[in-house]
């Protein structure tokens, strides 16, 4: 599919991966899910409002809550991000344990905060885009089929102490509510 991307995310050796197209049945006669717009960055895509992301570069504890309205459950992961100096980006990089119906899994993830024009942009690893590095308003990233509308916000001047990363995703199988809540501090 022209223009298309897919990314992958691991946990326990197992794989989710986004990507675009196709139809979704619902009971018995096939039915079009036609995606949202995509977004419309304008200023926003420069990544301009917020905190230049070397002011959070260390090691955070995390604790996520992935409220799955369409599963009808919930899931929590706790670990550790660590933003690093990576040339003129910065590294993210997560590692932790998701709690699953009693099973316990490792998952990993990085992805980039890159400048771009007069502020930031969040790229996955293999350099995809995903949104406008920005604190404190609305960000939406399609993937696919999926719309991503996201919120960074930032507790204390210059993300000292704690910040907040609320992602809400809907789609033609998806419903959920993810959010990360980051303190200072590492493993």
């Amino acid at each position: 599919m022209s223009g298309s991307f897919r990314h992958t995310a691991t946990a326990g050796g197992g794989s989710a991966v986004c990507s675009g197209g196709g139809a979704v049945t619902s009971g018995t006669p096939p039915v079009r899910w036609r995606p949202p717009r995509p977004p419309r960055l304008g200023s926003m895509g420069r990544g301009q409002h917020g905190p230049d992301p070397r002011t959070l570069l260390g090691s955070w504890r995390f604790e996520r809550v992935i409220d799955d309205r369409f599963a009808g459950d919930r899931k929590t992961v706790e670990g550790t991000i660590t933003l690093a100096d990576a040339g003129p980006r910065v590294r993210w990089a997560e590692e932790g344990v998701l709690h699953l119906g009693g099973r316990d899994l490792p998952v990993t993830r990085t992805m980039f905060v890159e400048p771009r024009g007069d502020g930031w942009f969040v790229v996955f690893e293999d350099g995809h885009d995903f949104n406008p590095w920005t604190t404190g308003e609305q960000v939406q990233h399609l993937c696919g089929r999926d719309l991503y509308s996201g919120r960074i916000d930032v507790a204390e001047r210059g993300g000292r102490g704690a910040w907040t990363v609320r992602w809400d995703v809907t789609g033609p199988e998806k419903d959920y509510t993810m959010t990360t809540r980051l303190r200072r501090g590492g493993p």
